[in-house]
């Protein structure tokens, strides 16, 4: 992702924290698959916890992407936009693939039905063999939109079209009724972007805590206002509204503003927490995860889906799915990055 300089005047936003916070929401996530697969508090009000769980880190991960992509193009223009096809779209289309592959070859072991589309839609878009792989084809599409518009050299336009396309891409998911969560999180990217550009701009060089403290307060209250009201639209507390185009089109607002405001509360947090207590966020376990965190998103289903056929014990199938996960991310996160490395050249990006 480049030298930790580009990342801007906040340790929050450094490239070491960034790490570390993926580390985090890796685990997340796979406390989100857990819940889906095992049931675990489904009749307690923590089981509407784990269902957003997932959502709320992938919403993170994206965030983070976009941050990092405008700070590492702001940091070094012309290399950057000129090396990004190969060193960040293909590398990371590349460790998808590799994915598509490995749950391609299983389905066929198994005796899936899998069809040449489902392949052709795997290897673009519009669904994947990938067990939650539509984060992949999601981030894929999002660098795709990236590099072409940050061919505009003008940040200001750049940015215009940008907000646009992303605004267009989320439009057209919302009138075909495609599910919010896989598309939604598109506009994070888009904070990130436009976080990456500020940054890089202001002068002033670091967040006071008080103006910190302030910023989690107004997240956590939009966020909490917002996701609440949601959930609420979604139990069905607003049937009573006869314009059910109208409530649903609220929803989608509500997600959106509920998700900036949890943007907004993670990273003053962080910001809080890198200077008073930052072994809270960089320690080994989340180094660890947020080393592997891809690898342990990308086998989650495959393991999921295996051992749910021969473990009944739900307590024991959660255990070994998650040592089994993590385990195997481990083992392939050193060859794949080593093939990506090669394929990259000298220099990070």
């Amino acid at each position: 992702m480049g030298n930790t300089e580009i990342f801007r005047n906040n340790t929050a936003f450094s490239r070491e924290t960034f790490s570390c916070l993926k580390g985090y929401f890796a685990i997340c996530v796979l406390i989100h698959h857990l819940y889906q697969f095992t049931g675990f508090f489904s009749d307690t009000s923590f089981g509407m916890v784990f269902i957003l769980l997932g959502h709320w880190a992938v919403v993170m991960f994206i965030f983070m992407s976009g941050y990092g992509l405008a700070s590492s193009y702001l940091s070094d223009k012309e290399t950057y936009l000129k090396n990004f096809p190969r060193k960040r779209l293909l590398t990371f289309y590349l460790t998808y693939l590799f994915f598509v592959i490995i749950y391609t070859v299983y389905g066929l072991i198994t005796g899936a039905d899998i069809s040449f589309l489902q392949i052709i839609h795997s290897l673009t878009y519009g669904g994947t063999i990938v067990s939650f792989g539509w984060y992949f084809q999601l981030t894929i599409l999002l660098y795709v939109l990236f590099f072409f518009t940050r061919l505009i050299k003008d940040n200001k336009s750049f940015l215009a079209v940008l907000s646009i396309l992303i605004i267009a891409f989320v439009a057209s998911n919302y009138f075909i009724g495609e599910q919010e969560l896989v598309y939604v999180p598109s506009l994070s990217f888009l904070a990130g972007v436009f976080m990456g550009h500020i940054h890089r701009n202001e002068k002033k060089k670091s967040v006071s805590a008080a103006q910190s403290i302030v910023l989690f307060l107004m997240g956590a209250v939009v966020f909490s206002a917002f996701t609440v009201t949601g959930i609420l639209i979604d139990y069905g507390y607003f049937d009573a509204v006869p314009n059910r185009n109208l409530v649903n089109f609220a929803k989608l607002i509500f997600m959106i503003l509920a998700d900036w405001g949890f943007i907004a509360t993670v990273m003053s947090l962080v910001g809080l927490l890198c200077k008073s207590v930052p072994v809270m966020i960089n320690n080994p376990i989340s180094r660890f995860m947020g080393k592997n965190c891809l690898e342990i998103y990308a086998l989650q289903g495959l393991f999921l889906i295996s051992l749910n056929k021969v473990i009944s014990n739900r307590l024991i199938y959660a255990f070994v799915s998650a040592v089994c996960i993590i385990s195997a991310a481990t083992a392939l996160h050193l060859p794949i990055k080593f093939i990506m490395n090669k394929i990259k050249g000298s220099g990070a990006i």
